[in-house]
């Protein structure tokens, strides 16, 4: 089949351009008003959020008439943590702006669809695109040359309208089977309150106890990171670290890092089971063992004894998050130790009914690693339906 035509980006728009930060900051932003401020957090990866979307007045709008926005336009985030996050602006009739930190691409109507282009946009190939403008730079940046550089394959106008429609379709299969498993996540946390009440306020009047009189807890070994200590790293032993806890869906069998043997040797193994808690930057976030593993001084690991369960202490975190927050000294960046942990008051319900639970938990997450598995498939599936139509061959 002959590959499709390419043409530049800046070719088929009549906009590339981003908005400015008011004068006065957030002091201008509106709750509510004639015209919605999208800023980079409103810019998700195929979608807008407007949950949480800020309002300008009609004059501080009149005063960016360049970013006027149209229903039509593309958003793309040219800066910081989301840059290269892209969504649509389809709402007829919303006046709407936007900040320094989104770009606005406004295709030629009569040769680009702008649903075609957000798809093309959101695709691996494009990204990637994205991820090596950003390799060895010192600053997360897309500027509109840049921008304006990208090649589009360009099929006719009816077969992006009938590309953009197939991959809408999977789109929407997909974001249905990430949404089942969020709500699953949501189900074990209503189910935990049904079962013991409220933690923060111990709403049942169960029996308290220190943490630290009813678990072993440690904090990780190493104080070294790759760049200070190659030689501790790129061996056969797992090493979690905390963003393989954030990013975790409540159990760890995957990791980004792993220790040597002479890693190993200034560090120790921790059992499967063991609750992993972060205890800086991202406070008190909790994943459970799925393998032995060692972890770095970042991370404090906790075996339950006998009178608890490993999953009630997890949703235990995972209820009095903000409680522990709040308990937690700043200096520099927020974080926990020891003391904090072991000091912290935890209701000890009957062992029979945590049992209960924990048997419910460990159920629930069999069904959700199928659906996992499930939507892994559907975005390979997805991922290869994207690569196919921009060759040509769907």
């Amino acid at each position: 089949m002959k590959p499709l035509a390419l043409a530049k980006l800046g070719s088929l728009t009549t906009l590339i351009s981003s908005g400015s930060t008011p004068l006065g900051g957030a002091s201008r932003y509106l709750p509510e008003g004639p015209v919605m401020f999208i800023r980079s957090q409103n810019v998700l990866m195929n979608r807008l959020d407007l949950s949480d979307v800020v309002y300008i007045d009609s004059g501080l709008h009149d005063e960016m008439k360049r970013t006027h926005v149209r229903s039509g336009d593309v958003f793309i985030n040219i800066t910081g943590a989301s840059i290269g996050r892209v969504a649509a602006f389809d709402r007829n009739g919303d006046k709407a702006n936007v900040n320094q930190h989104v770009c606005i691409i406004r295709p030629k109507p009569e040769q680009l669809d702008c649903r075609y282009l957000t798809t093309f946009l959101c695709s691996p190939r494009f990204q990637e695109n994205i991820n090596r403008l950003q390799r060895g730079g010192t600053r997360q940046a897309l500027t509109f040359d840049m921008i304006a550089s990208f090649d589009i394959p360009l099929p006719s106008l009816p077969e992006q309208r009938r590309i953009a429609t197939i991959l809408d379709k999977a789109d929407a299969i997909l974001r249905k089977r990430e949404e089942g498993i969020r709500l699953t996540e949501e189900l074990l946390r209503s189910t935990f309150l049904q079962m013991f009440g409220d933690p923060a306020i111990n709403s049942r009047k169960w029996p308290t106890e220190p943490l630290g009189t009813l678990a072993q807890l440690d904090r990780g070994r190493s104080r070294h990171r790759p760049r200070d200590e190659p030689s501790l790293y790129g061996g056969p032993y797992p090493f979690i670290q905390t963003g393989d806890v954030a990013n975790s869906d409540g159990y760890i069998s995957a990791f980004t890092q792993t220790y040597s043997e002479a890693g190993l040797a200034q560090s120790k193994f921790w059992p499967e089971g063991t609750l992993c808690i972060t205890i800086a930057a991202n406070i008190a976030k909790t994943a459970i063992l799925s393998i032995k593993a060692c972890f770095p001084d970042s991370l404090v690991g906790l075996v339950a004894g006998e009178r608890l369960t490993i999953e009630y202490v997890r949703f235990w975190f995972v209820a009095m998050e903000k409680v522990i927050d709040a308990a937690a000294t700043q200096v520099a960046q927020k974080n926990i130790n020891l003391e904090i942990l072991n000091g912290l008051t935890i209701a000890v319900p009957p062992l029979a009914l945590q049992m209960r639970f924990s048997q419910f938990v460990r159920h629930i997450y069999g069904v959700k690693k199928l659906r996992s598995d499930a939507v892994q498939a559907t975005t390979d599936l997805f991922d290869s339906l994207v690569q196919r139509a921009f060759r040509g061959e769907l």
